[in-house]
Order: structure tokens, then C-alpha cells, then sequence
């Protein structure tokens, strides 16, 4: 497994250190308040929300490639805008 893994990240061009974020946008989206239930809908946060706290991270760790994980294909899309940032 962990071969299969490191050919994985070598074809992807992985080079460390790596900021890691995952923008959760599935069910903690879609909770509905009902009785019982007890939760209200959650804020569901864009990739924009994060930056401040991926440019902190890259800051005090000279780090430039941010790997990005989500439920959501429309996170893929907001990334875009900081391809001149981040790799």
C-alpha cells in the first residue's frame, strides 16, 4: 500500500511540505433543523474562507503547494483563482 501510495504522489508532482485542506460541503451542508434533531443548518464555508488561514500556514512554513480535498466539485473551481498563489 504505501508504494502504491508514493507512485501516486510522484506522479502528481507532490513535493513537501504540504498544506492539507478539506472543505467539507456535504451532509454538514444539508442538516435540517427538525424536532429532535437538534442542529441547525450548517455554514458551509467557500475555499475563500480558508485562505487567510493557508497564506498564514505558508507564511510561517514557507510552504506553496496546498492539497485540496472536498465532497464538492465546485470547490475545485474557487481554487482556480489562486493558481498564481499556490501550487
Amino acid at each position: 500500500m504505501q508504494d502504491m501510495v508514493r507512485g501516486a504522489k510522484a506522479a502528481m508532482g507532490w513535493r513537501h511540505p504540504i498544506i492539507g485542506v478539506h472543505v467539507r460541503r456535504g451532509d454538514s451542508c444539508n442538516l435540517k433543523r427538525s424536532p429532535g434533531y437538534g442542529m441547525p443548518l450548517a455554514y458551509c464555508k467557500t475555499f475563500n474562507d480558508f485562505m487567510p488561514h493557508i497564506r498564514k500556514m505558508s507564511e510561517l512554513y514557507g510552504v506553496k503547494t496546498v492539497f485540496v480535498t472536498s465532497d464538492s466539485t465546485s470547490v475545485y473551481e474557487e481554487t482556480k483563482q489562486f493558481s498564481d498563489e499556490f501550487t
